[in-house]
């Protein structure tokens, strides 16, 4: 996942991106809808859609599979921007925190996570351990 966001980030605005920037400009785009994920769209200035049935009429984009630009968090929907810290995070193998779920004190999916690094609990011995 990290090393495909920093593909993603690493994309090319295109003429066609231009286009679509100066149509939204005159205020002649009505709506883009996009399988893409690079989110390049955002990039140039065009504003994002949160919903297809969104007020807003005129102009932004709905990106129809997510977008690598945020994460969201798959237990309590949180988003964030997906930043170097959560690329290196992926990277590694592990998924990144989310800070809302952990604010919240939900500690049991954390502690789920990390008790494969933790050693079995040991049972005290008699009277000695106590």
């Amino acid at each position: 996942m990290g090393q495909l966001r920093e593909t993603v980030a690493e994309a090319t605005i295109s003429d066609t991106h231009g286009f679509l920037w100066v149509l939204h400009c005159k205020s002649k785009l009505q709506r883009i809808y996009t399988q893409n994920i690079d989110g390049l769209e955002r990039r140039i200035g065009i504003p994002l859609v949160e919903s297809p049935h969104h007020a807003f009429l005129h102009g932004g984009y709905v990106p129809l599979h997510g977008s690598l630009t945020q994460l969201i968090c798959t237990r309590c929907s949180a988003t964030r921007f997906f930043g170097a810290v959560d690329m290196k995070v992926f990277q590694s193998g592990e998924a990144p925190e989310c800070s809302s779920c952990l604010s919240k004190g939900d500690f049991q999916s954390y502690i789920k996570k990390n008790a494969k690094n933790d050693p079995q609990p040991q049972m005290p011995d008699s009277d000695k351990d106590l």
